[in-house]
């Protein structure tokens, strides 16, 4: 009787720890759907919001050209960015830190999180052999989407300011030209 009173007591044990899991894995089935529920939006629906056919036209890459915004002509880069900045490079406390140095274009309502004279710490490093003489050189950001985010950089030397075949004057004008609402 020993040997059967062994077995039901092994039996008993192994009920009661399947019963155990099954009750810790109800709990944490409960907890998921709890915790998940706290984070969704109230009314259950995502927010979206969906541009006009005006943003769309605006933000719309010509049907010829991919839409890889550093395969763009110049021409194209100024006219579609939402924002300009000419960046400058100098050197702080042994290291290479960019500053903000003009906004060259803004399309109106567009959220910029520079100013001039702001650090721009994207491009931030550490003086190396590979970015010889980039304190003489400045760099043309540009961004797009709102709030304006970068897409594309390039970097010119101040002494012939001249980027993709546009002087920096040239990209000035064709900056300040697109600000009006592409038809």
């Amino acid at each position: 009787m020993e040997a059967n009173e062994r077995l039901a007591n092994a039996i008993r044990g192994l009920t009661f720890a399947v019963w155990g899991l099954l009750g810790l894995q109800a709990l944490q089935a409960l907890a998921g759907f709890w915790i998940s529920s706290r984070w969704e939006h109230p009314t259950g629906e995502i927010e979206s919001r969906t541009l006009s056919p005006e943003e769309s036209r605006q933000l719309a890459v010509p049907g010829s050209i991919d839409n890889d915004f550093s395969a763009l002509p110049m021409k194209e880069r100024v006219r579609l960015a939402t924002a300009i900045l000419v960046v400058e490079t100098r050197e702080v406390d042994g290291m290479h830190k960019a500053f903000v140095k003009e906004v060259l274009k803004r399309l109106p309502g567009v959220e910029l999180h520079y100013r001039v004279g702001e650090e721009y710490v994207n491009l931030n490093h550490y003086p190396s052999a590979s970015c010889y003489k980039c304190t003489e050189k400045s760099t043309l950001v540009f961004l797009r989407g709102n709030p304006a985010q970068m897409r594309f950089s390039t970097t010119f030397t101040t002494a012939n300011a001249a980027v993709g075949g546009m002087s920096l004057e040239d990209i000035r004008k064709r900056a300040q030209q697109s600000l009006a609402p592409i038809p």
